[in-house]
């Protein structure tokens, strides 16, 4: 019979690092490791929008205020209202059938609040004219324009009734 070799492995080989059956990933691993990386997309998704939410928070909003009815001769203030602070490029109607005494006369204001922990700020630029009818009618003033943001906005055009002894209203 045969007797096998016996090999006696030294002690200072025996510190080495094995190579283990594990070498590649295995699908565990794999997956955590995908899981991860989409965490940081997600993560990362989040914050950019919420970053951006002030951006998109305010819609631009252009309106007249103006009266519905004057008496002849009587004084009167129409206003152009944009809810920004940096409008560009305003374009005032072009009135008749009315002395401008003065305009525009440029206003901003702004205002914060906080509701419920939530905080929201407003922003206006008000364009005030001041005029005075002169016959008796309908006076029409027609849109103005203004460009925020490189949009351009109009106001909607407004009738003014102009009467003789007009009622209080």
């Amino acid at each position: 019979s045969h007797s096998r070799p016996t090999f006696v492995i030294p002690d200072r080989f025996q510190s080495f690092p094995t190579v283990s059956s594990h070498s590649r990933p295995d699908r565990e691993s794999l997956t955590n490791q995908k899981y991860n990386q989409m965490k940081k997309y997600i993560l990362g998704f989040i914050i950019a929008f919420i970053c951006s939410l002030p951006l998109f928070s305010q819609e631009v909003e252009f309106k007249v205020q103006a009266p519905k009815v004057v008496g002849k001769g009587e004084r009167f203030k129409v206003s152009f209202v944009v809810n920004d602070d940096k409008p560009k490029h305003f374009i005032a109607p072009t009135f008749q059938d009315v002395n401008i005494l003065s305009g525009p006369n440029v206003l901003r204001s702004s205002s914060v609040s906080i509701i419920n922990g939530k905080r929201e700020s407003n922003t206006t630029t008000t364009y005030t004219y001041f005029l005075q009818s002169l016959n008796t009618g309908t006076i029409t003033i027609p849109p103005a324009k203004v460009t925020v943001k490189d949009r351009t906005y109009y106001t909607k055009a407004v009738n003014i009734k102009v009467e003789n002894n007009p009622s209080m209203q």
